[in-house]
């Protein structure tokens, strides 16, 4: 064999090793890389089950079904850091984390086969740049080693690897990509401003979906422990670009690390600090007239929104600009605990604003106290808005200040909610059938039925009615009419106003033909107003009260039809 046939066959043969190294070293960074998913807070937990409820029994169960999806929470990717002292840590994107109240992580096999873990705690985040710090319960470590950072930067052209869980049809799966670096040290547009830039990041080609946000951006490096280093987080991606995917460096990921595990921030330095940043976007007036509340949402807490979203949406509704209203409902169908979180920050800029309602709010910081002497974790902040004084109290909420209450309205006063109906209440319906006394104002007495159609959830009714009152008069009529229902605890009425048109059958008064007629048929249209009333203790039972005045005339007669008439009905409702 010549030495040149012998080189290539040793050649071949390290090659093909080298491959299956790689392919295995691929596969064993599944037991390292995670899919993340997080529980809401029982709050808003309760309140999206309401909705779902409502919306199952309007007949909306495809709205129904999307609710349940909210409620199953959200989830990112994220990795396993383990420290110095075998520490065990899951780092990833803040945003992926941001609603949560539980937290879990699940590592999936090649073969399909899942471990999740439970019970991890959010311990420190940096909001600005979107870095986040999980610990396991109770000191657990089920990790000898994690993943390790690389010991220089990403290099521009360089060969990088993403990991993670991006979605599927409503499922997360793992995927494992790979691209080249685009821009080692790029500064980007803020979506939300784009006077202000975000970053730096590292921009890179290797597939990033969402989902994949938390996840580690790799190299191959033969010194790490798994043959891949981590360069960076993989945390958003720009759909107008091609291969446009944006990763936090590594080196700050280390440096938030550093200042995470050397002691919590819980102390009234840090508070301070925030208070600062909240005055700041509070009194933040946009030029094109916006509102300022969706920015101050990231200040509070999971608690604060599960127990006043119930109210901030009914006051939302009654008294907030359409535009303002608008917004919240745009991004509630977007994501439902993003509409709460608005809501509740709607309520605190309303409270801000109080009577004036001026356009530039005024904040200042007046007093800040413990609410226990012997603890740091809450304050009662005072704060002055040129027209009063409000308090407010901040808690420490995965290593960030965020606000649990806030003036009188916002301190998860139940009262303050509308009383809600009992479920036997039937003050919305799609049909209604009633018989009804009529009293004829010129002539006695008279029976008759109607038969409306509403549909459930609408204010407007179309309905068809006939009314006897022996031989000389019968009154056929249709009707379209508005209805207001304002529903109690366990009770409900809805005042109603119609405009008919039909036909009236009256007595002659004189011979109108030839012929010896005794009565005649009057067209014409008419008008009623009245109130209809509701029970829970006879559900879907009505009773009602009106007035009718028909504009008919009979030109052939010196007496006009019938006017005048009033009615009293009980009906059931479907």
């Amino acid at each position: 064999m010549s030495k040149r046939i012998a080189a290539a066959i040793l050649t071949a043969f390290f090659l093909f090793a080298g491959s299956g190294v790689f392919a295995q070293s691929a596969a064993a960074l599944r037991a390292y890389v995670g899919l993340v998913n997080q529980s809401y807070h029982p709050g808003l937990v309760e309140y999206l089950e309401k909705v779902k409820a409502r919306l199952q029994k309007k007949g909306y169960p495809e709205s129904a079904k999307a609710v349940d999806e909210v409620l199953k929470g959200k989830g990112g990717s994220g990795f396993v850091y383990v420290d110095s002292r075998g520490a065990n840590y899951i780092i990833t994107n803040y945003h992926v984390v941001t609603q949560s109240y539980l937290l879990s992580i699940t590592f999936e096999a090649v073969d399909g086969t899942r471990t999740k873990y439970e019970g991890l705690k959010l311990i420190a985040a940096d909001e600005e740049n979107d870095m986040a710090l999980l610990a396991f319960p109770e000191g657990e470590k089920p990790f000898r080693e994690g993943l390790s950072f690389g010991k220089r930067g990403a290099e521009e052209g360089e060969t990088v690897f993403s990991a993670g869980f991006p979605g599927l049809i409503n499922t997360q799966l793992w995927q494992f990509g790979q691209g080249i670096v685009s821009n080692a040290f790029v500064r980007i547009p803020n979506p939300e401003d784009t006077d202000k830039l975000m970053g730096p990041y590292i921009q890179h080609t290797a597939q990033v979906d969402p989902g994949n946000s938390g996840g580690p951006l790799l190299v191959a490096e033969k010194s790490a422990p798994n043959g891949y280093a981590v360069v960076g987080i993989n945390t958003l991606s720009f759909r107008t670009r091609q291969a446009g995917n944006y990763s936090i460096p590594a080196s700050q990921v280390e440096n938030f690390l550093t200042q995470a595990l050397q002691g919590a921030s819980a102390n009234e330095a840090a508070l301070r600090k925030r208070l600062d940043e909240f005055v700041k976007t509070a009194q933040t007036v946009n030029p094109a007239g916006s509102p300022t509340f969706p920015a101050l949402k990231k200040f509070i807490s999971s608690q604060c929104t599960a127990q006043n979203t119930e109210y901030a949406l009914e006051a939302l509704f009654s008294r907030a600009d359409r535009a303002f209203t608008g917004k919240v409902m745009k991004s509630f169908a977007q994501d439902p605990v993003d509409g709460m979180e608005e809501a509740v920050a709607w309520l605190i800029e309303d409270v801000l604003r109080g009577k004036a309602k001026a356009k530039a709010l005024k904040v200042s910081l007046t007093g800040l106290t413990r609410v226990s002497p012997n603890s740091e974790e809450a304050y009662t902040v005072s704060l002055d808005t040129g027209s009063g004084q409000i308090d407010s109290v901040w808690v420490m909420e995965y290593g960030l200040w965020k606000i649990e209450s806030f003036g009188p309205q916002v301190k998860g006063d139940k009262s303050l909610v509308a009383v809600e109906a009992d479920p036997g209440l039937r003050s919305d319906y799609s049909a209604l059938i009633s018989a009804d006394y009529i009293y004829i104002v010129d002539r006695g007495s008279a029976v008759g039925g109607t038969l409306r159609y509403k549909g459930e959830g609408s204010y407007t009714s179309l309905g068809m009615g006939y009314f006897y009152g022996g031989k000389d008069f019968r009154q056929i009529q249709m009707s379209w009419g508005i209805t207001v229902p304002i529903s109690f605890s366990t009770f409900a009425f809805a005042p109603f106003a119609e405009v008919n048109a039909g036909v009236i059958m009256k007595k002659n008064e004189e011979k109108l033909t030839s012929y010896d007629e005794d009565t005649t048929w009057v067209a014409g249209a008419g008008f009623q107003g009245g109130i209809r009333c509701t029970s829970s203790a006879f559900p879907g039972v009505y009773i009602s009260a009106a007035f009718q005045y028909n504009g008919h005339s009979d030109r052939n007669s010196p007496k006009k039809p019938h006017k005048q008439l009033i009615t009293a009905g009980l009906g059931y409702a479907f």
